[in-house]
């Protein structure tokens, strides 16, 4: 895994897209959903729990620590 610092994804946050997967901090994976209306940072994510969950988490981007994975598979 290509692992990043806090601070990779706040800086390169103009990249990040609707669909993309990550690692967060605490180990979680999670799916960019779409920004948080009138916050110029947050994303709501689908939360990966053997498949995608969608609970209204939101994160920022310093909350990523990877660089995009690919599609989990369901076991």
């Amino acid at each position: 895994m290509d692992e990043v610092d806090g601070d990779y994804w706040y800086i390169h946050r103009h990249e990040l897209e609707c669909g993309q997967i990550f690692r967060t901090f605490d180990g979680s994976l999670v799916k960019l959903d779409r920004t948080v209306p009138g916050d110029g940072t947050k994303w709501c994510v689908a939360d990966w729990h053997n498949g995608w969950s969608y609970y209204d988490s939101t994160i920022e981007p310093g909350d990523l620590r990877s660089m995009p994975l690919p599609e989990p598979s369901v076991a």
